[in-house]
């Protein structure tokens, strides 16, 4: 039914990772104890997406350098193309940006409750309205709109220095759950090398959260969930007016339909 298919997929949107975040010698990986997969009952969109971010830490330092110089390159012919009124919005969105850091630092305090986590997330639609009638930070939708993707931009630029960074202080080893563990020295070898790769993953799920990556997937699962339930409504209505809808799938003599 609609409201089956509504639930089930508004139970994956705001669903919350339940993954442990504790040092395992056996699944060393966070991406491997997150609910990511098809088949499992409880993947979400956090724990998915998340594990897409994971996937470049096996990725060689020459693609992770030629992804931040395209990115860089991006940013420099943005900034250089826009009017410096727009560039000039700029200010609001880092505000807006600040406003959702302390939202999601009360989130990881309380323990993740999903109600913080929609409140960042209408964090940016109610703040556009006010941003605009403000006489301090107003500006128009264009100028605005413009800001808003180069602060993005920035932020991802930034994510990606920050995260190569990390990657070259604690080179994360993603195959030492293989490690042997014959002798007292090698355990804390491979112990202290699965404290590298935690770590690493820690600061990957804060950059993915803190800049707006997860929003980004999460505004448009609610678009599409949106989206869903519109067709959903107006091939329902088809069918009520003389069956329509199965008339053009199955003919004439199999239509259904209430009149």
């Amino acid at each position: 039914s609609i409201r089956d298919d509504l639930s089930e997929f508004w139970c994956f949107v705001i669903g919350t990772s339940n993954a442990e975040r504790g040092v395992d010698l056996k699944e060393v990986n966070l991406e491997e104890r997150l609910a990511a997969r098809k088949e499992d009952a409880t993947a979400n969109l956090y724990d998915a997406w998340l594990f897409d971010k994971l996937k470049h830490k096996r990725a060689p330092m020459l693609a992770r350098l030629m992804e931040l110089l395209v990115a860089f390159l991006f940013l420099t012919v943005m900034l250089a193309v826009v009017f410096g009124t727009m560039v000039d919005q700029i200010r609001s969105v880092v505000l807006l940006v600040l406003v959702n850091y302390f939202i999601l630092a009360l989130w990881r305090v309380f323990g993740r409750p999903t109600i913080l986590m929609m409140l960042s997330a209408g964090l940016w639609l109610c703040a556009v309205p006010l941003v605009l009638n403000s006489q301090s930070l107003g500006g128009q939708y264009g100028t605005l709109l413009v800001a808003f993707i180069l602060t993005f931009q920035a932020l991802s630029v930034v994510e990606k220095i920050l995260l190569l960074c990390a990657w070259g202080l604690l080179r994360p080893d993603p195959d030492c759950a293989s490690m042997p563990e014959t002798t007292i020295e090698e355990v804390h070898q491979k112990r202290e090398a699965a404290r590298r790769v935690q770590t690493y993953d820690a600061v990957v799920e804060y950059f993915y959260l803190n800049f707006m990556s997860y929003q980004w997937h999460l505004y448009v699962s609610i678009m599409l969930l949106v989206a869903n339930l519109g067709v959903q409504l107006g091939v329902a209505l088809l069918e009520m007016l003389g069956g329509l809808q199965s008339w053009w799938l199955l003919g004439g003599k199999l239509r259904g339909g209430c009149c």
